[in-house]
């Protein structure tokens, strides 16, 4: 019914078309034929995408989806649309690197040449094995790493008495292996300091590379390997086990470093603090910190004092392994080196983009986005003075602050600062042209360091003006109150400053939506405006009846993250009702056989199109893009009209949720 009914709908349009020729061309049809070309283009590639076969109002993912796994078939590249954007992004850099090095360009900025230096070093390295990382990292002090490959050899030199468990893992914290024996991070204390903050480990288990390692010397001939296999498997286990079984073990206690070394006097703290800032910086005796499971270290430091330093250090050293490996470019090809680089070198690819690229166009698409994030906020504003007659003054005021303060950062770099801000961050880094492994150890020990600077950092340090993220999708930054988008979220077809407005909004604005909406979501609500935590109207926000009952809607339908099913519905429905609520609607008319509402859903659902599930491994932390997708439409009044969808379809359930 719904394609017989928009067929007819079509024919009488296209002869009103006809007949008002003149107006359309005097109020509707652009003028400039590059903004008409990228138009038609991108029309044209989101209809390459489609499945017309399937009926939306029982699988909308399929018609707006379906056949996106053809038209980017080649799963060594991407195997979904926000992998696409990270993949054109990163050619380009490749491309940008290419012809300056191609073209001999002598590189007297000193961010270029690091850039440039450490990129032909992974080029150029012929064979990538994670050993060779062993022959550089060592443990503390003068010893060396048991050698696996030499065990049942008589191979007796390793010298126990050498081996400094604590100062050894401090040291390689510092290279930015975490989550062997203990979990540091640093923590927002308010939205500008930190705390460091420790646990016990969230993984014991090995990765596949160090479990491939122990079966190895399982199966060898020497029993020597063997008895350290075993011994290894076991002290695992038992890890496993006070780890794990401390579930409910939830309490924090803000303690200073020389209290924390009183109660768990087993575990120097102290030597492996010393390693891990081996830049002069120093905790003294009455820093504070946040310690959770003080039972866990406790338990630890008895496990450690029962087990020979040789097991230890060979758990140790499977772990490194696998955090190694996990370090090393997939290949030497310019995509895999760029991706390697973007994990610890982020803001230096940015830069260098910014400055080579989006420079030429920062004012153009800064004055769309901005157009769009504006237009989303203030309806946002809108809504909630509905809400007025729910909050209290001091809830009202603490809401509309937040959302009046939120701010864009477009690229994702430091604010108001200079060429020089970049040379200096980098100033400490060293890079050779030549050598990968010490670079890429280098560049892992530089990031480890910046991210523990922080803890020295100036409130209004220009670092908190950004933030490290080496992902394609937009973010929201809860502490400091900022949404950002980086480059990469910036390539077609995703967005184009020339785009329709209806593609503007389906797509840049429903994102845009999505994150500000994490700003009100169960975590974000605890925030304000300057991104300090506010418990007492964080409490009383959350007791809100109309909260409540729309956290049990949302809740009715199982989902792996509520806080984004909160951002996806909400954002949606936000970016929606922005862009065809208003008095004065844009009509994009060079489309004949879909309305205007029928191409704003299926821009919103390309976003999430991928390979079928099957090809594809999902972390829990959000749901499928093809559930996402089937529960935003189904949840929205309008689609089931917009379609001419059944009022007994799928698309159209009794109750429909929504948060804000």
């Amino acid at each position: 019914m719904w394609l017989y009914r928009q067929n007819i709908i079509n024919i009488i349009f296209c002869l009103l078309l006809l007949n008002n020729a003149f107006l359309l061309k005097a109020t509707a049809i652009p003028q400039n034929a590059d903004i008409r070309h990228i138009n038609t283009r991108l029309l044209e590639t989101m209809k390459s995408y489609m499945d017309f076969n399937a009926n939306p109002c029982t699988d909308f993912y399929q018609y707006a989806c379906g056949n996106w796994p053809l038209v980017n078939a080649d799963a060594e590249k991407y195997v979904d649309t926000i992998g696409s954007l990270k993949y054109t992004l990163s050619m380009q850099m490749a491309n940008i690197l290419e012809e300056r090095i191609n073209a001999g360009k002598k590189e007297h900025n000193e961010v270029y040449k690091k850039v440039s230096d450490y990129y032909q070093s992974c080029r150029e390295e012929q064979i990538l094995n994670v050993y060779t990382y062993l022959e550089i990292i060592k443990p503390f002090g003068s010893t060396d790493w048991p050698d696996w490959q030499q065990l049942g050899v008589q191979h007796t030199t390793w010298q126990a008495d050498n081996w400094h468990t604590l100062r050894t893992l401090g040291k390689l914290r510092g290279f930015g292996l975490n989550d062997v024996f203990i979990w540091e991070k640093l923590k927002h204390s308010n939205a500008t300091t930190y705390v460091i903050y420790l646990d016990k480990p969230e993984n014991v288990d090995f990765t596949e590379v160090a479990t491939e390692e122990l079966e190895k010397l399982i199966k060898s001939a020497h029993l020597q390997n063997r008895i350290a296999a075993e011994n290894v498997k076991l002290f695992k286990q038992k890890l496993k086990t006070i780890a794990n079984g401390l579930k409910d073990d939830h309490v924090e206690y803000e303690i200073t470093l020389s209290e924390l070394q009183r109660r768990v006097p087993g575990i120097n703290f102290l030597s492996y603090f010393e390693e891990l800032f081996s830049d002069g910086f120093m905790l003294v005796a009455d820093s504070k910190l946040i310690v959770r499971s003080l039972i866990y270290f406790r338990k630890l430091s008895d496990l450690l004092s029962k087990t020979n330093k040789e097991t230890v250090a060979y758990y140790v050293l499977l772990k490194l392994l696998s955090y190694l490996k996990a370090q090393l470019p997939k290949s030497t090809a310019p995509k895999h080196c760029i991706e390697n680089m973007r994990e610890h070198m982020s803001l230096a690819l940015d830069y260098i983009y910014e400055k080579e690229q989006f420079s030429y166009v920062r004012t153009k698409n800064t004055a769309v986005i901005n157009k769009i994030f504006t237009a989303v906020q203030q309806r946002f504003q809108r809504a909630m003075e509905g809400h007025q007659m729910q909050f209290s003054i001091a809830e009202a005021t603490y809401v509309k602050n937040k959302i009046q303060q939120m701010h864009l950062n477009i690229g994702n770099l430091p604010q108001n600062v200079t060429d020089g801000f970049y040379s200096n961050y980098y100033n400490n880094l060293q890079v050779e042209k030549d050598y990968f492994y010490w670079n890429n150890l280098n560049v892992l020990q530089f990031a480890a360091s910046k991210e523990h600077s922080l803890l020295r950092l100036h409130p209004k340090a220009a670092e908190h003006s950004f933030f490290m993220w080496q992902y394609p999708s937009a973010a929201y930054h809860s502490r400091i109150n900022l949404l950002f988008i980086p480059f990469a979220y910036l390539q077609y077809p995703i967005f184009h400053s020339d785009f329709h407005e209806l593609f503007l909004f389906a797509e840049l604005g429903n994102t845009l939506g999505h994150e500000i909406m994490h700003g009100f979501d169960l975590n974000g609500l605890q925030y304000d405006a300057t991104g300090n935590v506010n418990e007492e109207l964080y409490e009383a926000l959350q007791q809100k009846s109309h909260l409540v009952q729309a956290l049990d809607c949302l809740q009715l339908e199982a989902t792996s993250n509520i806080n984004e099913k909160i951002a996806d519905f909400s954002g949606f429905r936000l970016a929606y009702e922005t862009y065809f609520h208003r008095p004065v609607v844009p009509k994009f008319w060079q489309e004949h056989e879909l309305s205007n509402k029928q191409l704003f859903f299926i821009k919103f659902a390309q976003f999430f199109c991928a390979l079928p599930s099957e090809r594809i491994k999902y972390e829990d932390t959000h749901d499928t893009p093809y559930k996402r997708v089937m529960q935003v439409v189904a949840n929205n009044l309008e689609f089931s009209q917009v379609f001419d969808c059944d009022t007994r379809s799928r698309s159209n359930p009794i109750q429909h949720c929504y948060l804000w």
